[in-house]
């Protein structure tokens, strides 16, 4: 009896509804099929091999006006909100970050005060010609947005969550 009015006022929360595994399917599903109509997994990576080969930095963000360089038709393709990637022989071996490079693309997640989080969902791939021994790791942000998770889709190429 109890339950009845907990449950009720749960669902009044905006932050809890709809629930973060059916959000990520959507997201998964939509991010599928704008992939699969640039060409699928292999060609993002090969888009993002050649694409570090002319870049040592990149910092994208789909609402802000910079000068990065035109990205490749497959992340294009995605709609990303955000793409990211810092040469290796940039950041050093102290900072933290694999030695090998790594392109970010964030395709959803937007954090939202006092109402409902877009959960972050995106891709990260390793963008060498040899399959990598390379493991995401989480980036918990502190406003709810950033990533806990990983799955492996294709060869070098991680569905980050």
């Amino acid at each position: 009896m109890l339950l009845a009015p907990y449950f009720f006022l749960m669902l009044l929360n905006s932050d809890s509804f709809p629930p973060r595994w059916y959000e990520r399917r959507g997201q998964r599903q939509k991010m599928e099929a704008r992939l699969q109509a640039a060409g699928g997994y292999e060609v993002l990576r090969r888009e993002c091999i050649a694409f570090v080969q002319t870049n040592e930095a990149v910092q994208w963000i789909r609402w802000h006006t910079n000068d990065a360089p035109a990205s490749p038709p497959a992340i294009v393709a995605l709609q990303p909100q955000q793409v990211y990637y810092i040469s290796p022989k940039l950041l050093g071996p102290q900072s933290g970050e694999p030695q090998i490079p790594i392109v970010r693309i964030k395709i959803f997640g937007m954090h939202a005060t006092g109402g409902h989080s877009t959960p972050y969902f995106g891709l990260e791939v390793v963008a060498t010609p040899s399959s990598e021994d390379y493991t995401p790791k989480a980036r918990p942000a502190a406003s709810g947005n950033g990533h806990l998770d990983y799955r492996k889709v294709s060869d070098g190429v991680y569905e980050i969550y």
